[in-house]
């Protein structure tokens, strides 16, 4: 895949990706395999080819630590307050995974966002 010898499994074409770490656009076409980009540039091939239409892709974003029980929106409905703003990732505390855990069948972080592109992972805490 990242040699273009064997095709991606995804062709992002007309593409813009920001580079969050140097701060630079590159514009060109993305290969995709196995949820990340493996190549950019001509002489990629794509079993699935998609036109971004200038569209810019970057990394998303990590938010942590997040009160989920704290803030404004109801645990199901927060996905939809943080996606829009590039936010996939968010790290809680697991008091606070443990106060909401009423709201869902089980206390478990990822049942917060089922069937959501959002993902939650325990923030943990060390003491010496």
């Amino acid at each position: 895949m990242a040699a273009a010898r064997v095709p991606a499994a995804l062709l992002i074409t007309t593409c813009r990706i920001v580079d969050v770490f140097t701060q630079v656009r590159m514009d060109g076409p993305r290969a995709v395999g196995e949820g990340k980009i493996v190549g950019w540039g001509k002489g990629y091939e794509g079993r699935e080819v998609v036109d971004a239409q200038g569209g810019i892709a970057m990394p998303g974003l990590t938010d942590g630590p997040v009160h989920i029980d704290s803030s404004s929106p109801t645990p199901p409905q927060f996905p939809h307050t943080t996606l829009p703003f590039a936010t996939t990732t968010i790290s809680a505390d697991p008091p606070d995974i443990s106060h909401i855990s009423d709201l869902v069948s089980t206390p478990s972080p990822v049942a917060l966002t089922p069937a959501r592109p959002l993902h939650v992972t325990p923030l943990l805490h060390h003491r010496p």
